[in-house]
């Protein structure tokens, strides 16, 4: 629902949509240390109810932009200059909306789900063996796919014999509602790897001029300070994780590729990848082109 008395005083609400673990924390924490950036949730351990119920009111009322005398204006102490930017992370939103998308590659993706419940001694196995190894992880996918657009989604995961495939429907999924947006779409891995690029672009969509300062955010936290989704906060940018679902099993892997491919490829994805590839003994993913380096006419 778009505001029928919009104004140019009020105060922007965009939306950063992803599909979860994918980045979502470090690039929030990067905007919010912009001047005229404020987030809301998604960064720190403790959230906010006061917060929290203005995500909702987003959510459920699909508000694009609020006064600056706005009870969670006033409370905030927000400006006509602030633009707000939300976290739409697992949550199919069927109001017009102004943003940007986060994406990540579905290897990163599922190796970054299953080692964020890993002490608590996930089980790779089929369920019902070890189920409560991994209910967990398997309640949270349940619980995300109940907010998606499809009902199938829900009866397709609650069904599922495998952690893997399941966590590989709902990426397809969320992948392909992410794509439909027909926004700007931001990769993890280009994120991290050229910040600069990345952000001017975001900041572009955002109308806000850049700020080169915001790449160095994680300078206002104490070391090791943990945030949303156990995320080091006073880590900087950089590529340490993007090449981590190396560690994983081949096969494994290989199920993810096979499970994924046909959307990832849609989002430029594993780009000329042969799939006769894996029946060769010499088959190895450090081989695997994720993703095409971005446009740097762009």
């Amino acid at each position: 629902m778009q505001n029928k008395h919009a104004n140019e005083n009020n105060i922007k609400i965009y939306h950063l949509a992803s599909h979860a673990r994918a980045g979502e924390t470090l690039l929030l924490k990067t905007l919010n240390d912009h001047p005229q950036v404020f987030v809301p949730l998604q960064i720190f351990r403790q959230e906010n109810q006061l917060d929290k119920d203005f995500i909702n009111l987003v959510k459920i009322d699909g508000i694009t932009e609020i006064p600056t005398t706005h009870t969670y204006a006033k409370q905030r102490n927000l400006s006509s200059t602030t633009t707000i930017v939300v976290k739409q992370g697992t949550w199919f939103h069927s109001h017009e909306f102004s943003g940007f998308c986060l994406i990540r590659n579905p290897l990163s993706f599922v190796d970054s789900m299953l080692s964020y419940n890993e002490n608590e001694g996930l089980n790779f196995g089929l369920r019902p063996y070890g189920f409560k190894k991994y209910r967990k992880t398997f309640k949270r996918l349940l619980v995300w796919s109940a907010q998606m657009s499809s009902n199938s989604l829900y009866a397709d995961i609650s069904t599922d014999n495998c952690v893997i495939s399941a966590l590989c429907t709902f990426y397809n999924h969320r992948l392909t509602e992410l794509l439909s947006y027909n926004k700007l779409i931001t990769k993890y891995e280009h994120f991290v790897a050229s910040p600069d690029r990345e952000l001017k672009l975001i900041c572009g969509i955002l109308k806000l001029p850049y700020n080169p300062s915001i790449t160095k955010a994680h300078l206002q936290y104490k070391k090791e300070t943990i945030g949303h989704g156990r995320n080091d906060l006073s880590r900087p940018i950089d590529i340490s994780s993007v090449n981590k679902w190396q560690s994983r099993q081949l096969n494994m892997s290989l199920k993810i590729i096979d499970l994924t491919i046909a959307t990832a490829n849609k989002a430029g994805y594993f780009p000329k990848y042969n799939m006769d590839l894996h029946h060769k003994s010499n088959f190895s993913l450090a081989n695997i082109t994720i993703t095409s380096p971005p446009d740097n006419t762009a």
